[in-house]
């Protein structure tokens, strides 16, 4: 499947060679039916090829020329399982087809620049994390993302416990030595005890945690990535105490994961992950919502674009907003010589070096299709 980066979105809404060909095709990977998928993309093929004809003076060999990519889709014999949806570019100089993972709108249409904004919701994001899966008896370290959870080797990394303590050898010692006298016949003990089971037991842990807190700093030494610790909640809070990453961004109660597998692990640890990644995002909701002159409209934001004033950029993936350049507003229904507005608003702010996320429905009042946050 395809990730679409920043460098490939911003090539793509700054291609200077018209006419452009843009098309969408949605799926579900749940009920696969390739003969009705095949029909729905012959007719958007076929709608192309109608304004290709009437928007350019383009000969019919050229037309195929640019159909080529779509009309290859439509001649091969299988296409890939578990595929959400399929984007198709075309136009002089340019061919390119991706394989989503993710929603897209049913879409064809022929214009002077293409139609990204469906693209951020399969933009690369950094949702690296680590996970520490710990308890007495095993002790697992992985690097994970949204897809799942691999383990990662640590050189001198204990196994258990036992493993990590294999020199203390605790016994519980009351030793009486002789005080001083009182009368003639009788001696004062004093008693000396060690420490309680309780005390032993947690000051065992906290050593066991120190020594795999330093394994783990060594190979994480470069690491920014956040790191979640699992186990149980008892043993988490000692493991505070001895952790000395500067990135730990979670202890997780997840119970004893002893036996949990990597992909049982994955979906007990994600919902926590997944909302400290998603934190920076929703401070900039926030920060939209607060604002007293909030930018959630394609034209306020062009020109705080283009005053070098957007910081970051919030994005509803299958929001699309037609207009021209010339116009005031934007409109849902895509008319001839319209441009997608929210496609121009992204290329706008990643030429200033403005951060892109993505915009779920009804997150801001309003539900607006884009929304920035201003430097000032």
């Amino acid at each position: 499947m395809s990730t679409v980066s920043r460098q490939m979105l911003g090539e793509l809404i700054r291609w200077a060679h018209s006419p452009c060909i843009t098309i969408y095709l949605p799926l579900d990977p749940r009920h696969p039916d390739i003969g009705a998928d095949r029909v729905t993309l012959k007719d958007l093929v076929r709608d192309a090829r109608r304004q290709l004809r009437t928007a350019s003076d383009l000969r019919s060999p050229d037309i195929d020329e640019l159909l080529a990519p779509a009309e290859a889709l439509l001649a091969a014999e299988r296409w890939p399982l578990g595929c959400r949806g399929y984007a198709i570019f075309a136009a002089p100089g340019l061919s390119l087809q991706l394989q989503l993972e993710v929603d897209v709108p049913l879409l064809s249409v022929v214009a002077d620049r293409f139609v990204v904004t469906p693209l951020v919701a399969a933009m690369e994001h950094d949702d690296r994390f680590h996970v520490l899966a710990i308890s007495q008896n095993r002790v697992r370290f992985l690097r994970g993302d949204r897809t799942g959870l691999v383990d990662v080797p640590v050189p001198g990394l204990p196994a258990s416990r036992a493993d990590a303590l294999w020199y203390e050898h605790h016994e519980r010692l009351r030793n009486v030595h002789g005080g001083s006298h009182q009368g003639t016949d009788r001696t004062i003990g004093i008693v000396h005890g060690s420490p309680s089971a309780h005390d032993l037991r947690k000051d065992q842990l906290l050593r066991f945690f120190q020594v795999v807190d330093e394994k783990l700093r060594r190979v994480l030494r470069d690491e920014t990535a956040p790191l979640f610790v699992a186990g149980v909640d008892y043993e988490l809070a000692i493991y505070r105490e001895a952790n000395r990453f500067p990135h730990l961004a979670g202890l997780l109660d997840i119970g004893n994961p002893e036996r949990l597998s990597t992909d049982q692990l994955h979906e007990r640890v994600w919902p926590a992950v997944a909302g400290v990644l998603d934190s920076p995002r929703r401070e900039l909701l926030d920060r939209v919502e607060q604002s007293a002159t909030p930018l959630t409209s394609t034209r306020a934001i062009l020109t705080a674009c283009r005053e070098r004033r957007v910081a970051a950029l919030l994005v509803a993936p299958n929001r699309l907003e037609w207009g021209r350049l010339d116009a005031v507003d934007g409109h849902p229904v895509h008319d001839a010589g319209d441009v997608d507005l929210v496609s121009l608003v992204i290329g706008e702010a990643l030429d200033q070096g403005a951060d892109l996320c993505q915009l779920a429905p009804g997150e801001l009042k309003g539900d607006p299709a884009v929304a920035a946050v201003a430097r000032y």
